[in-house]
Parts: structure tokens; sequence; C-alpha cells
């Protein structure tokens, strides 16, 4: 595959992502999602779950990529739900912002919720969950439910990233 450059802006910085192979989770069967190891991801603070400021929406931000939750929770109600197994996931964790005093409290029959992405040739990425994520390591469970938002959903609930917001010329 031939690297591809694109600009997005995150907040007020412009950045730029160089693509140059597609993501490992490219092609995973929608019926059995998110089978796939995941790559390695550099350990940083800028992948999280906050509420916006001055508004009730709860969201999820990784790389330059950001997501309304709110509005994903209320697709996902509609969709069904399926069983997974974390441990792919669990390398992941280090590049995710948690709550410490929140993971022991999460339910983990709630489903996770992942979207899959064009920009990843339709490569899944969990965008609400990783808190139950992390319980499920610390506990063992190698089970959990999850519901997985096909790429024009992901598209609806994108605040930003990829196509979204493009550089100016």
């Amino acid at each position: 595959m031939t690297a591809q450059t694109r600009c997005v802006w995150s907040g007020q910085s412009r950045v730029v992502l160089v693509v140059s192979r597609p993501s490992p989770l490219a092609g995973a069967d929608a019926s059995t999602p998110l089978r796939g190891e995941p790559a390695e991801v550099p350990a940083t603070d800028h992948h999280h779950t906050r509420r916006e400021p001055m508004s009730d929406h709860e969201v999820f931000q990784f790389l330059a990529f950001r997501w309304d939750i709110t509005k994903a929770q209320q697709i996902a109600a509609e969709l069904p739900v399926h069983r997974f197994d974390p441990r792919p996931w669990f390398g992941w964790l280090g590049a995710i912002v948690l709550d410490e005093d929140h993971i022991p409290a999460v339910d983990l029959e709630r489903p996770i919720i992942a979207v899959r992405l064009r920009e990843a040739d339709g490569g899944a990425m969990i965008i609400d969950g990783w808190h139950r994520i992390a319980r499920a390591q610390r506990d063992g469970v190698t089970e959990l439910p999850i519901v997985v938002l096909d790429e024009d959903q992901e598209y609806q609930v994108r605040i930003f990233g990829g196509d979204k917001h493009p550089c100016p010329p």
C-alpha cells in the first residue's frame, strides 16, 4: 500500500496523518467483530473520554479523531449486540486515559461500542467502553457484549477527524 497523507484539524492544531499500511482489523467479519490483534499504540494523554465543555454530550478522542458518544449510544441502542473477546484490546489500555476509581464500578454487561472506519479500510476502533475493557483485563473476563456501528453510522457520530474538517488549501 502506498503511503497516503491526510490533514485534519484537532482544536486549533493541524495534524497530518500518514497512513502506510491497512488496519490490522481490516476485513474483520461484522458478525464476529474485533478478532484481530490491534497494533501497538504509543502511550499519550490525548486518548480519553470526557464531557464537552458547555455540553451534555460525552465525547471520546483518539489521535486526531473525536466522536460523540452520546449520539453513538443512541444509534447503538437500535443495533444487535454481539459477544467478543476483549483480550486483543488489552494492549491499547496504555494509550487510553482511564479513571482508576471508575474501573471497579463499571457494568460489564453494558455493551462496548466500536466503529468501523473508512479511513482504515473498515478497521474497527472502540469508542466507548475502555473502562470495561480495563475491568475485563483485571477480572480475567474473556467475553464482553459489543455493538458495532458501520462506516456510515461512524461518520454520523464523528465530530472531527479524517475528512470531517479537511485542511485548507
